[in-house]
């Protein structure tokens, strides 16, 4: 797993890497990053077997907490994982509970 910037993610990322933001469908329609797929942590059972292990899954959460504890279980069943730190929050996006 690797700390990254918005900055970073958008100069060697965008566009091929999966970026997932995962947090719940009513904060992600209420706004989200350019290329961002719905993929709420609760439901992962739902989306985890669509992973294809040889992209690098981005992750983002709206602190950072949860993208965190996704990308270490995603490492170690064999996915190569990237955290936007500081998540949306970072980016200014309004806190969504």
């Amino acid at each position: 797993m690797e700390l990254i910037s918005i900055q970073q993610w958008m100069r060697n990322g965008y566009g091929r890497d999966r970026l997932l933001d995962l947090r719940p469908i009513d904060c992600y329609k209420r706004g989200h990053l350019a290329g961002a797929e719905s993929a709420p942590w609760e439901e992962k059972g739902r989306w985890m077997m669509s992973l294809d292990r040889k992209k690098k899954i981005v992750l983002i959460c709206y602190s950072g907490a949860t993208a965190i504890k996704a990308a270490y279980e995603l490492e170690a069943m064999g996915f190569h994982t990237a955290v936007i730190a500081g998540g949306y929050h970072r980016l200014g996006y309004p806190d969504c509970p």
